[in-house]
C-alpha cells in the first residue's frame, strides 16, 4: 500500500551499509535520514525524503497499483561527498522490487535529479517513481 512506502523507504536506505558508512548515526544511534524535515540539531550529512501518492487506479476490478513518487533530498557541505551519497541511494533503490516495511514494491524507477546550494549545504535531490501493490 503507497500509503506506507516511506517506510519501506527508510527500512531500505536505513539498512544499505554504503548508506550508514557515509550519512553515519545521530545522538541516538540513527541512521540520519529523515521523513519530511530533518530535526535542527542535525550534523552534515544528512538524508531528508519525502513521498507523495498520485490517486489510486480504479477498475471495475478494485484497485490496481499505487504509485507513488518519493523526493530525496542529500546534505552536505561538500559536493563531492553529497554525490556520492546520492549515487549510493540510487543503488539502493533504482530498480528495486520486494516486500520492505510489509509494502510489496513492484517497479522503482529513478526520474529527475537536481543540485543545489542553501543554508551551508550542498543539495543533491533524487526523484523516484515507485509501483507498489495495493
Amino acid at each position: 500500500m503507497s500509503l506506507l512506502i516511506g517506510l519501506a523507504i527508510y527500512e531500505i536506505l536505513s539498512k544499505d551499509p554504503a548508506i550508514i558508512d557515509k550519512v553515519g548515526l545521530d545522538q541516538e544511534g540513527d541512521v540520519k535520514i529523515y521523513p519530511i524535515a530533518a530535526p535542527d540539531s542535525v550534523i552534515n550529512p544528512f538524508i531528508v525524503y519525502e513521498c507523495k501518492q498520485q490517486p489510486p487506479a480504479y477498475t471495475k476490478d478494485g484497485i490496481q497499483n499505487d504509485t507513488s513518487h518519493i523526493i530525496i533530498n542529500v546534505c552536505d557541505d561538500s559536493y563531492l561527498k553529497s554525490k556520492l551519497i546520492a549515487n549510493d541511494i540510487r543503488k539502493a533503490l533504482e530498480l528495486k522490487r520486494g516486500v520492505f516495511a510489509e509494502v510489496k514494491m513492484i517497479q522503482s524507477r529513478l526520474g529527475e535529479c537536481s543540485e543545489d546550494y542553501g543554508v551551508d549545504n550542498y543539495i543533491q535531490t533524487l526523484n523516484f517513481q515507485i509501483e507498489t501493490e495495493y
